[in-house]
């Protein structure tokens, strides 16, 4: 149902009638039970004192119940409370409102509050229902101490909170019948107010439709000189400004059209349709340009050179179901391909429309493909120099007679720099390789369990010199994986190398595979060791090139900086995923996944 104006204020002024009395009321309610409580309470504690002392001197002895119970019951007259009486293990020896006979089936009290309050710090409160007398209580309790019969005890008054509860009912029904007066009164005074305002924001709605058809020049409303008149008069005001607002919007609209075909970059906006991102709502000519259209696409579906492409079709996906920007490279095929980096993200708080930036970044990659084709043939040329370097370094250990352990000393820190400086080539030449593309993988059905016999066998002296146990935990029946046997080698050589290198002597390496349950169609590869482990910040930045945790004892090792850099690259060229978990003195777990084999190559 559609409310008009007098409706909505109406509805408006009722409501915050009755969220004022429901504030108060709210307010009222618990300040008033707190306050009638504590009176009764400081009250209570006054009784409790007198009674304390009056059992204190007491002449009852501890096995006289008839004489308890006549206490307690004198007590009750004097206080108008009720009584209880305690001994010192919180067992009841009289009640005012229980008689000697029911006394037996009272439970302890040593679990009440008050009670524990009294034995804790000399007096203790509380307020429940008693389940005896069918009441809400306040209760108090106070210890007492006869020193000549050598008597301890506890004395406990409770007064019932029923004066408590008839004010507040009393309160109840004050406050209902004084509402219903106020609603009553505020309706019909809400109701005139509205009355009046909405006639004069009638006479408003009438101006402002005849500046949508475009009739300027309007009067204001005319009695009245409140600020509805005022506002009349500034529509009226508006209406004359109005038609130099548009001519500058359309001069505003020029000028980004100027800037967007004066724009290197590619600028694409799409609005979302049936499907999300199909239509086009914007294309600046150079965008035109790297996609070769021949006229402009405004309007229509997504052109077939960038609609066809599924990459750019997910990343629009992507971006339209998504919170956050969405930047990517994409390759265009076609007469003239191009590499273009794009940038989609919605547009403001428009959700319906995505922006799309594209900048050509065809040329920046080939500079960027000239670069490593640099890294690898100086890499190569380097391969000959180091060679050389080695076999000086064993001939001068042959013809140093002079100073034979200085000689042979100096010579073996040259031959080991070269053997380092070798496989730093070589590892450098394997991610060029890889990062070019160059390395053509050729995925096979490898079963996991023969490859790691190989291994550990290629790596039993290494492991046996620094008395390291290779074990591997395999799980039974694992499926085929679809690997590049010698990638994967090498691999897992980097991991158990790495292991076997920085874990200290009587260490455990473990190689484990296993289905990987978090995605299925998976195999899930880890090497464990038991070694000292790497602290928290390294973990992230472990995969980099020529990245260390102790870099000085890495050298020393003879690492290279780089075996983690090619594991990662091979894995994720086998479409597998490389994770690392480890805290320090805890030992590391390096995983990675691959894909199962298909199938059909199944045993």
């Amino acid at each position: 149902m559609k409310l008009g104006i007098r409706s909505k204020l109406f509805l408006i002024s009722l409501g915050l009638i009755v969220l004022s009395l429901a504030i108060g009321y709210a307010y009222l309610t618990p300040v008033l039970s707190r306050e009638l409580t504590q009176r009764i309470s400081s009250d209570l504690v006054v009784r409790l004192e007198l009674v304390s002392r009056l059992t204190a001197a007491a002449e009852v002895g501890a096995d006289d119940p008839a004489g308890w119970a006549q206490l307690a019951a004198t007590l009750a007259r004097v206080t108008h409370a009720r009584v209880t009486l305690l001994d010192g293990k919180s067992g009841v020896l009289a009640d005012s409102e229980v008689t000697p006979a029911a006394l037996r089936q009272l439970e302890n009290h040593s679990d009440r509050p008050e009670i524990i309050g009294a034995l804790r710090s000399g007096r203790g409160e509380s307020t429940r229902y008693s389940h005896t007398l069918g009441l809400r209580m306040r209760y108090a309790a106070a210890p007492f101490y006869h020193p000549r019969l050598q008597l301890h005890g506890i004395v406990r008054l409770a007064l019932p909170l029923s004066a408590v509860d008839q004010a507040m009912a009393q309160l109840h029904l004050s406050f209902a019948i004084a509402a219903l007066l106020a609603l009553s009164v505020a309706t019909l005074m809400s109701s005139i107010a509205a009355h009046f305002a909405a006639r004069s924001v009638r006479a408003l709605t009438s101006a402002a439709r005849r500046i949508v058809h475009s009739e300027l020049g309007i009067s204001p409303p005319p009695d009245g000189d409140d600020e509805v008149t005022a506002l009349g008069r500034d529509l009226d005001i508006l209406s004359s400004t109005l038609s130099q607002a548009l001519g500058q919007l359309v001069e505003e609209r020029d000028l980004l059209n100027s800037i967007l075909s004066g724009m290197h970059e590619g600028v694409l906006l799409l609005e979302a349709g049936a499907a999300p991102g199909e239509r086009v709502r914007l294309c600046n000519p150079a965008l035109r340009e790297m996609l070769l259209l021949a006229q402009d696409p405004t309007g229509q579906p997504l052109p077939q050179q960038a609609g066809g492409n599924a990459k750019l079709r997910e990343l629009i996906a992507d971006a339209a179901h998504g919170a956050q920007p969405v930047v990517a490279e994409v390759g265009i095929e076609g007469i003239k391909p191009r590499r273009l980096l794009v940038r989609i993200a919605k547009l403001g708080s428009r959700a319906s429309s995505l922006l799309a930036v594209f900048v050509d970044v065809t040329e920046l990659r080939r500079l960027e493909s000239l670069r490593r084709d640099f890294v690898a043939n100086v890499s190569h040329e380097l391969r000959t120099p180091v060679t050389a370097m080695r076999s000086a370094a064993e001939t001068i250990r042959g013809a140093a007679a002079s100073d034979p352990e200085a000689a042979a000393r100096f010579l073996e820190i040259i031959e080991r720099n070269g053997e380092r400086l070798q496989r730093m080539v070589e590892d450098l030449l394997d991610l060029s390789r890889i990062e070019s593309h160059e390395l053509r993988l050729r995925p096979t059905a490898v079963a996991l369990p023969e490859l790691a016999l190989h291994l550990f066998e290629l790596l039993h002296s290494r492991a046996e010199q620094k008395r390291i146990q290779l074990h591997d935990e395999i799980e039974p029946g694992l499926p085929l994986i679809q690997v590049d046997r010698r990638a994967l080698e090498q691999v897992l050589i980097n991991l158990l190398d790495n292991a076997i290198k920085y874990c200290p002597p009587g260490s455990r390496v473990t190689l484990r595979a296993s289905r990987n349950q978090s995605a299925p169609g998976s195999v899930r590869v880890s090497v464990i060791d038991n070694g000292p482990g790497i602290a928290a910040p390294h973990l992230p930045r472990l995969f980099e090139r020529f990245y260390r945790v102790d870099a000085g004892r890495s050298r020393e090792l003879g690492g290279t900086g780089l075996g983690l850099a090619i594991v990662k690259h091979l894995v994720e060229a086998m479409h597998g995923e490389v994770a690392v978990a480890s805290e320090l003195g805890q030992g590391a777990e390096f995983s990675f996944t691959v894909p199962q084999a298909s199938a059909l190559l199944q045993p």
